[in-house]
């Protein structure tokens, strides 16, 4: 799996394993081939409810193994078959492992105001960490401190995913004409239909690479103009990616 590329866990999937079966968070991580922190996040995204119970730990053969064996807080967390935060944590109460001081660093001005800026713009907080090479808590810090309302986009939309297979493989509606009719991202449709085990079609969307760069040069943003043109954020940010003169370039007023 590539870096940075979010896990997908389904939902009725999650349910199935953690509440009907009662597997572990980790057992669960080892079937989906995932860690056990993505595992836990992913059941507080979907507000299934998780079992309170603290793992026993020996902390005084724990203590030993990091302090006399050398063995790092991940090797010990697959010893003992829990989270490395879970093992940090015991470790910390016992005096051995000290918390990380904080280097937080706050950017320049100028950049600061292109934070918000490409934000407002319709911007995602993680395009705008790898755009301007910082991280993406610094840049939700930024925009909270300017007191920027955040979009929730990781909240999970219920789409009825029968239908949707149904109007993709028997009508053959294409994602996103499906989008238009439940009013929902393009993009969502066709993860959903992924989920679902659907081969999607190579669909490729007429869209006037000319007409987007000149909206783009115009000031849009490529959220704009995916909304304006009736099309997906990813196909418009394709269209500027193969123009050359994307990077940068915009009118000035």
């Amino acid at each position: 799996m590539g870096k940075g590329q979010q896990v997908v866990i389904p939902r009725p999937l999650l349910k199935q394993l953690y509440l009907e079966k009662g597997m572990s968070t980790w057992s669960i991580a080892k079937e989906l081939h995932c860690s056990q922190d993505t595992v836990v996040r992913r059941l507080h995204e979907y507000a299934i409810p998780i079992h309170s119970r603290r793992k026993e730990l020996p902390m005084k053969e724990m203590a030993y193994l990091y302090l006399k064996e050398g063995l790092g807080v991940k090797q010990l967390a697959k010893r003992y078959q829990c989270s490395h935060t879970t093992v940090a944590a015991r470790l910390r109460n016992l005096g051995i492992l000290a918390s990380k001081q904080s280097t937080y660093i706050a950017p320049s001005l100028r950049k600061q105001q292109q934070i918000i800026s490409f934000y407002s713009n319709g911007q995602s907080a993680s395009w705008i960490a790898r755009r301007l090479q910082i991280s993406r808590w610094t840049v939700l810090t930024i925009l909270r401190q300017a007191g920027v309302r955040i979009r929730h986009s990781n909240k999970r939309i219920y789409v009825n995913v029968k239908e949707l297979v149904y109007l993709y493989t028997q009508r053959h509606m294409t994602t996103t004409e499906l989008a238009i009719l439940y009013n929902i991202k393009p993009a969502t449709v066709a993860e959903r239909l992924k989920e679902a085990g659907i081969h999607l079609h190579g669909n490729q969307l007429k869209l006037n690479t000319y007409e987007v760069c000149l909206r783009y040069q115009d000031g849009q943003s490529p959220l704009q103009i995916a909304e304006e043109l009736g099309c997906s954020y990813s196909a418009v940010r394709k269209r500027l990616d193969q123009w050359q003169g994307y990077k940068g370039a915009r009118k000035t007023s």
